[in-house]
């Protein structure tokens, strides 16, 4: 189905009115070249585009200000228009829904002082949106959440509307420095201990028919994301790819919006990630996003028409939005009934097989094969019949792209600033580096930053700081120059074993990311998970032994949130409803990307006692107390209905892989998670709804603070 027919159904199926509000800042005149972002407008054009197509907004009903038009006076006199609009109703118009969507910068002023109606923050720091005209310094122009939220109150307060609210920003976080653009303007303010001590504040909640989703906590950074090219907020990308590929759009609620963005976030292996925060009355969480019906959901496949020149390739209606990714396969139909028709009912073969070359944002092209056996082992090159004016593409194998590491090499220049990205191939890198580099899969790519300052290096992940411990920074000696703190690190480039040091950094980092990548797209793929995965609170008695446990609770950001010195264990549930057992490993991740199997705590085969899980029962570790590396933790389980030994994706045995072939799942993470050179072959694609394995992850933070 085109995306022109799911916006014409969406707009038969919508009687309420629709309006938006869509706000892009990429340039700010007044800040220097290091705050200027690249992604807004992008940000601007898919969130246009997907309002209109996938939820029936008129053109005509979408206000944007993008740049110069994006000052502090004129987004406050469109919040202030939207509300007359919503006011001009007439009382049959039904309830409206309104959307305001804001991609810049994020900041923080000082809060109302006490005694103010606007003194309503604990850490005596307002959260604001920056506009066009922001100053360098002061924030006079900010638009604070004060003001926001009063103008949700203006929409929502005598139930004529609903109200979705879109910040690409961050509020918070300090000297973060990574391989993307960070939506944070730091004004370095310390609140005055009047404004932090105790004085009387009045929280504000938002109205029960309003829902608001940021990028990111109030202690993270949001990144701007690049892939192909083009640089889009993190969370925007992700949540227009959600919306726009999932067929069933009235299945989709703002709380399950948010869980399948975090997900997109594991299996695109975006580590650490900022966790996207959501607001709101538990009512209005549940809820469709934006309301809508059954029309607007789509079937899941996509139209396919031939390229007139090439009859071997053809233009698949959807893209990178729509999760196609390069590799895939699609079957090719006439007719939309003969895909998935039972084989009484006429189920017939394809016309012909689809392999994506090429993806953009909102489509893709395809080549044309058939299979030259009945394995599917070996393909043929072959052509569209000249009669062929269009048909139903549907995939049927998904590859989820290249397993190695995208990495960016810069060299720091006068003032700490970061230089232009140098190549992999220049020849004037440092010889630690270049040898680095020939023994790992890496490619060039926005995943990490080598940055290089003078003799040293470090290793920065895409969205900020890496964590690394105290003890392992104080063992390097000499002047490490200031912009590599925070980096993994540092790397002396002129000692002896530099190479060997970044070499094995990269290695340890792309294994971690990649098993939690691939451990997520099972999760995500698999229509009924095997087994769940949760952390527990636990108390211990004299024999430092489980003596109670409770479900660990979430904090007050929808998270799991632990501080230094808590005892928790994770436990593994079957949750399949077959009477057949499951054997399940579980391994965990730190921030550091150490890779430790603790379930069962001891290598190999024999502990089946350890693994198994017969329906409905569950299985716990061993108690842990949470340390440093503070940030974040993944825990993932691996279930097979056979036993397994997944021994060998602990980091610490990284170098003593088995030779051997092993199960076809144990090939399958061989080629995902320890992926080889630049010059290796290309893993192998995965079948859609694989049922032969299952996978759950499960994410929480440690920081230092103690209870």
């Amino acid at each position: 189905m085109c995306w022109l027919c799911v916006a014409t159904l969406a707009q038969e199926a919508v009687l309420a009115p629709r309006m938006a509000l869509l706000v892009g800042v990429q340039h700010y005149p007044k800040l220097d070249s290091s705050r200027q972002l690249a992604g807004a407008r992008n940000d601007i054009s898919i969130v246009r585009s997907l309002l209109i197509d996938r939820f029936g907004f008129r053109e005509q009903d979408i206000v944007t200000l993008v740049d110069n038009e994006a000052t502090g006076d004129s987004i406050r006199g469109q919040w202030r228009a939207l509300a007359r609009r919503v006011g001009d109703l007439p009382d049959d118009a039904g309830i409206a829904h309104v959307v305001f969507y804001f991609s810049g910068h994020g900041s923080q002023v000082l809060d109302q002082p006490e005694g103010d109606a606007d003194c309503d923050e604990e850490d005596g720091l307002d959260e604001t949106l920056v506009p066009y005209d922001a100053e360098s310094e002061g924030g006079d122009r900010d638009l604070r959440d004060d003001e926001l939220h009063r103008f949700v109150e203006s929409l929502c307060g005598d139930g004529r509307a609903r109200f979705w609210g879109v910040l690409d920003c961050c509020h918070s976080g300090s000297g973060a420095r990574g391989t993307t653009k960070i939506r944070k303007l730091d004004r370095q303010l310390v609140p005055s201990p009047i404004l932090t001590g105790s004085r009387m504040v009045r929280p504000k909640v938002l109205p029960p028919a309003a829902v608001l989703l940021t990028a990111c906590r109030a202690s993270e950074v949001e990144p701007e994301y690049e892939h192909g090219g083009q640089s889009y907020g993190l969370l925007t990308r992700f949540l227009v790819q959600t919306l726009s590929e999932h067929p069933g759009a009235s299945d989709v609620s703002y709380r399950a919006l948010r869980e399948s963005v975090i997900n997109c976030y594991q299996r695109e292996a975006i580590v650490p990630a900022p966790t996207p925060q959501l607001e709101g009355a538990p009512a209005a969480l549940a809820e469709a996003v934006l309301g809508v019906g059954e029309k607007p959901n789509r079937q899941p496949w996509w139209t396919v028409k031939p390229v007139p020149e090439d009859r071997g390739t053809a233009s698949l209606s959807a893209g990178e939005l729509q999760g196609v990714t390069v590799g895939s396969i699609y079957g090719l139909y006439e007719r939309p009934e003969a895909i998935g028709a039972p084989a009484d009912q006429g189920a017939a073969q394809p016309l012909a097989w689809l392999e994506v070359t090429k993806a953009e944002p909102t489509h893709a092209t395809v080549r044309v094969f058939q299979w030259a056996d009945s394995l599917q082992r070996r393909q043929l090159d072959a052509r569209l019949p000249r009669a062929f004016k269009s048909g139903y593409a549907v995939k049927r194998y998904h590859h989820h792209g290249e397993p190695g590491l995208g990495l960016r090499i810069v060299r720091v220049q006068d003032g700490g600033v970061d230089g232009e990205p140098v190549a992999l191939s220049e020849s004037g890198l440092p010889e630690a580096v270049g040898e680095a580099l020939a023994s790992a899969a890496i490619r060039d790519g926005d995943d990490l930053l080598l940055r290089i300052d003078g003799r040293y290096a470090a290793v920065f992940p895409a969205t900020g700081v890496a964590s690394v411990p105290e003890a392992e920074r104080s063992s390097r000696t000499g002047p490490v120059p200031a912009s590599l703190r925070g980096g993994w690190g540092p790397i002396d480039l002129a000692s002896q074993d530099a190479s060997r040091q970044i070499a094995d950094c990269l290695r340890r980092i792309t294994r971690a990311r990649n098993l939690i990548r691939v451990a997520a797209r099972q999760a995500a793929e698999r229509s009924v998970p095997a087994a769940s995965l949760e952390l527990i609170a636990v108390d211990l008695d004299e024999r430092l032994e489980i003596a109670a446990w409770r479900p660990w609770m979430r904090d007050n950001e929808a998270a799991i949130a632990l501080r230094d010195g808590d005892l928790f264990a994770l436990r593994a549930v079957n949750t399949d409803a077959s009477t057949k057992p499951w054997y399940v490993t579980v391994l965990a991740i730190d921030p550091n990307m150490e890779i430790q199997a603790v379930l069962p705590h001891q290598d190999g085969l024999g502990l089946l006692d350890e693994q198994r899980l017969d329906p409905r029962a569950s299985r716990t570790t061993s108690p842990y107390r949470a340390t440093a590396p503070y940030g974040t933790h993944w825990a993932i389980a691996l279930a097979t209905r056979e036993p397994n030994d997944f021994s060998f994706l602990a980091q610490p045995a990284i170098e003593q892989v088995r030779g051997q072939r092993g199960t076809e799942l144990e090939q399958l993470l061989m080629d995902h998670v320890f992926p080889e050179t630049r010059s290796g072959r290309r893993p192998r694609g995965q079948k859609c709804g694989d049922d032969t394995w299952s996978a759950a992850v499960l994410q929480w933070e440690v920081t230092a603070s103690r209870r």
